[in-house]
């Protein structure tokens, strides 16, 4: 194609510019607000003003606090689908004999991920009770694993997939245990070596043949 035929490619203009400062700056005032107030007892009203800007601006960018609470979690968990590709690999790889030591590496960067980003757990631990309709936590997709799936037989993939949603979840919830109400007083090594085992005793479960 010539080059001299390419459509020119729209510059963001300043309106734009500002509008995504804006985001930027609500997201990072309801963090804030979230860590000192906690999820339920915080308003659109606080973030509004931690953030400099009016009510009425909020709701231009948000229809809720639990929609600016989603837009937080997109904007600082690094992507699922590279980091259960990973997975998948590890999975694939072990050939249906999946060890703890096979999975205390990734489970590690799953934890350290989950210590960067510690008042978004917080964040979520709350969510989950008070607003049904949200997910919980940003959860695997079936398309995010399927070199693991595809090792199981058709009727077992939908348990296969359920399975590593609530292995997720309970990871989650552990390091909340463990780092912020510090109900289980282990070190993070011990406890990754625990989570390994139970990970590896759900993925690797013996296949049975179905019965006719």
């Amino acid at each position: 194609m010539d080059a001299g035929n390419k459509t020119p490619r729209r510059r963001r203009s300043i309106r734009d510019d500002q509008r995504l400062l804006t985001r930027q700056r609500l997201q990072e005032s309801a963090l804030r607000i979230f860590g000192e107030r906690g999820y339920t007892a915080s308003t659109v009203e606080e973030i509004s003003a931690e953030a400099g800007v009016a009510r009425a601006t909020f709701y231009l960018h948000f229809k809720s606090k639990s929609e600016l609470a989603l837009s937080i979690t997109e904007s600082v968990y690094p992507p699922l689908a590279s980091r259960y590709k990973e997975l998948d690999d590890i999975l694939a790889d072990a050939d249906g004999n999946v060890s703890p030591d096979d999975l205390t590496p990734w489970l590690a960067t799953l934890w350290a991920a989950h210590q960067e980003n510690i008042a978004v757990l917080r964040m979520w631990e709350e969510m989950l009770v008070t607003e049904r309709s949200v997910p919980y936590l940003p959860t695997p997709h079936q398309s995010h694993v399927p070199r693991y799936l595809a090792s199981r037989p058709a009727w077992m993939r939908e348990t296969a997939w359920l399975k590593l949603v609530l292995l997720t979840h309970m990871t989650a919830h552990t390091f909340i245990l463990a780092h912020s109400s510090h109900v289980l007083r282990m070190e993070d090594s011990e406890l990754l070596k625990v989570l390994s085992e139970i990970w590896a005793a759900a993925l690797d479960a013996p296949i049975v043949k179905k019965h006719d």
